[in-house]
């Protein structure tokens, strides 16, 4: 799914869902602005360290916080990287969300 797709589902969801907060659309819109795909896959690859600023967010407790919130809600799923260099993968399910 295109990224600019998935923003406006995410946007359109975010409205209607209350837990929703302002640092939890702005991490989702830096994870997508700021992650890398690959070819032939829905992955993104993302950098702590790339994506804090992008967000405006400071702490690293705050990121995984709302990191944490976003894959709890359903809106991203998270697998960390335990190698600095290649980064943490963010994938977008397709059918445990409900972006109408």
């Amino acid at each position: 799914m295109k990224i600019q797709h998935l923003v406006k589902y995410f946007l359109a969801a975010a409205q209607k869902d209350t837990r929703i907060k302002p640092l939890h659309i702005s991490l989702f819109m830096a994870i997508c602005w700021g992650g890398t795909s690959e070819k032939g896959t829905d992955d993104l690859t993302i950098f702590r360290k790339n994506i804090m600023p992008l967000a405006r967010i400071a702490s690293c407790a705050t990121y995984h916080k709302y990191l944490k919130e976003l894959v709890a809600f359903g809106y991203v799923c998270y697998r960390a990287s335990n190698d600095y260099y290649s980064g943490s993968k963010i994938s977008f399910p397709k059918k445990s969300v409900n972006y109408s």
